[in-house]
């Protein structure tokens, strides 16, 4: 587990405090994932986010994730306060860890006092571009993965771990060439292993072929460039490994819901506040 978490790549993207109402998000209409996850701390009221087949409940003193690229429903059916991190966190490259490495998706809080005063400095330093403000944010979102990460340590292992680890060199590979051409044989070659057994293995250990794994890969990039930048589609396209825009609305379409105009233009969940 050490070697995996040495691999742990993390930022912060946003952090902020904020007061929900019922009309928080629209009220349980299903929202497409982003790009980055979430952490949520309650601080006053109650409410409950759906995702993953689970409904869980907001209260003061817990820790809730929404993984990035997850649909949510969420609902506030009276009036709380919240403090929210966006945050962005691979595994392998690539990875998301929890799906990955099994954590828990809430925690308790044991130290409420202390959790104010991490989120405190968390707002203060979350949203200022200088470096070391930067790093700070940085130590701060991984003390509060932190009690994920042991949660999951301390419950069943996330299953698969040692055949994920051997895969390493595919997910790298992936990330390196996501704009190119990739080939079953091309992801065989990073293990070393004949393109059809390589293709059985790794479908047993990721639950999806190496392919899709490659479609995923290209939607979740062109997720963030279509939040984050005015590029046109067929750029996007591009530069996520598509030569053909309709394709690419096509697949983007079927993995997360959305078409892509639509995609960019809905608002994420904590802007509905």
């Amino acid at each position: 587990m050490n070697a995996t978490l040495a691999t742990l790549r993390t930022g912060v993207v946003c952090a902020d405090r904020l007061v929900c109402t019922p009309a928080w998000a629209d009220h349980g209409r299903p929202l497409p994932g982003d790009f980055f996850g979430r952490l949520y701390y309650l601080r006053s009221g109650e409410g409950h986010v759906t995702h993953h087949g689970r409904t869980m409940p907001l209260l003061p003193g817990r820790l809730t994730a929404i993984p990035a690229f997850t649909p949510c429903t969420y609902v506030c059916p009276r009036r709380m306060h919240l403090a929210y991190v966006h945050y962005t966190a691979t595994v392998f490259g690539a990875l998301e860890p929890f799906a990955c490495l099994g954590w828990p998706f809430q925690v308790p809080v044991p130290d409420r006092d202390a959790m104010e005063g991490l989120w405190t400095r968390l707002v203060a330093t979350g949203n200022d571009p200088s470096p070391a403000r930067g790093l700070e944010s940085d130590g701060l979102l991984r003390l509060l993965l932190a009690p994920f990460v042991a949660a999951g340590h301390a419950g069943a292992a996330a299953p698969q771990l040692d055949g994920v680890e051997r895969l390493q060199p595919v997910f790298a590979y992936v990330e390196r060439n996501v704009a190119a051409r990739i080939t079953l044989a091309d992801l065989a070659r990073q293990v070393h292993l004949q393109p059809t057994y390589f293709s059985n293995r790794f479908t047993t250990v990721m639950g999806i072929s190496p392919m899709t794994y490659v479609l995923r890969q290209r939607v979740e990039r062109a997720q963030g460039l279509l939040r984050l930048t005015d590029r046109k589609l067929q750029d996007i396209a591009e530069a996520v490994g598509f030569r053909d825009a309709f394709y690419f609305s096509r697949v983007f379409t079927r993995l997360t819901g959305l078409p892509p105009s639509h995609y960019r233009r809905a608002t994420p969940a904590d802007w509905h506040a």
